[in-house]
């Protein structure tokens, strides 16, 4: 679990998993701006948590992470 505080417009970026079936929770913890989440082995261009409480769920296929769901209606996928 990786929680999220932001201090303004802020990059993230998801390095790659260890094992195939590996999942990553990302939540936004506190709100001081957008955190954008980007990955070299990311399914679509990133993930943007606007809002305190908004999370993300990837999982790990060995080569690339994909994005099973966001919540709570702050999270944008961008494919």
């Amino acid at each position: 679990i990786t929680h999220v505080v932001t201090t303004g417009s802020n990059a993230l970026t998801i390095a790659d998993g260890v094992k195939a079936g590996q999942v990553k929770y990302v939540i936004m913890k506190t709100d001081g701006g957008d955190g954008t989440l980007t990955g070299a082995n990311m399914i679509g261009t990133s993930v943007v948590f606007a809002d305190a409480g908004v999370t993300a769920s990837l999982i790990w296929t060995k080569s690339k992470w994909y994005v099973l769901c966001t919540q709570y209606g702050g999270a944008v996928y961008s494919a």
